[in-house]
């Protein structure tokens, strides 16, 4: 359903800077056929946004007992939305077009694309949210695998000391280096992190 807000929000935004385009085209020159095409475009936009408000608030009351968290910034985002004044611009911009202001509608549109960016990031941060525990998460399963390897490397290292068989603690040791390897390839895969640039520093002289 986040994804439906969000993609929402693109959509309106991109018809917005298109009819942005359109109406700074036409400053200079308007016909009046534009100027209606336009208006109507413009009108279409507001009815979308106003429909994309209302299923704001009502997912809200929605989620509201199952997934709290969200509710709280679909609220958020209902409230900021409100307090910005959104669908009033644009309506503003329709009733502009209709006087044939067309100054005024291209300041006023400007001004609902900056509001569109910032209830785009409200209702983006839920993802980071997501993406932040999930790293959290995946740093402290790395932790407990270097643990637990590092626990295998000392009893290793004291079979060693206590004289057991060397064949045996040589396979030992393989099975560690390789869920070694394993966890560093992890890291270098999930966390973006090779270490490669590394290897050959201090090698020169």
């Amino acid at each position: 359903m986040m994804k439906t807000f969000r993609y929402s929000v693109v959509a309106i935004g991109l018809v917005m800077v298109a009819n942005v385009a359109l109406l700074r085209a036409q400053e200079d020159d308007a016909a009046p056929s534009a100027v209606d095409e336009l208006t109507l475009k413009q009108s279409q936009l507001a009815d979308k946004y106003q429909k994309l408000e209302d299923l704001i608030f009502n997912m809200a009351d929605f989620e509201a007992r199952e997934n709290p968290q969200r509710a709280a910034l679909l609220k958020e985002a209902y409230r900021q939305s409100k307090d910005r004044l959104t669908l009033s611009a644009l309506n503003s911009v329709v009733e502009s077009l209709e006087r044939n202001s067309l100054k005024k509608a291209v300041e006023t549109q400007e001004t609902v694309k900056g509001d569109l960016s910032a209830l785009l990031e409200l209702l983006m941060s839920e993802n980071r949210s997501d993406r932040l525990k999930s790293k959290s998460q995946r740093l402290k399963e790395y932790i407990k695998e270097l643990k637990r390897l590092q626990r295998m490397q000392a009893s290793n290292r004291g079979r060693t000391e206590g004289g057991a068989d060397m064949k045996d603690l040589s396979e030992n040791q393989g099975r560690i280096e390789g869920r070694t390897r394993e966890l560093g390839d992890d890291i270098a895969q999930n966390e973006g992190q090779s270490g490669e640039g590394k290897d050959g520093e201090g090698k020169d002289g």
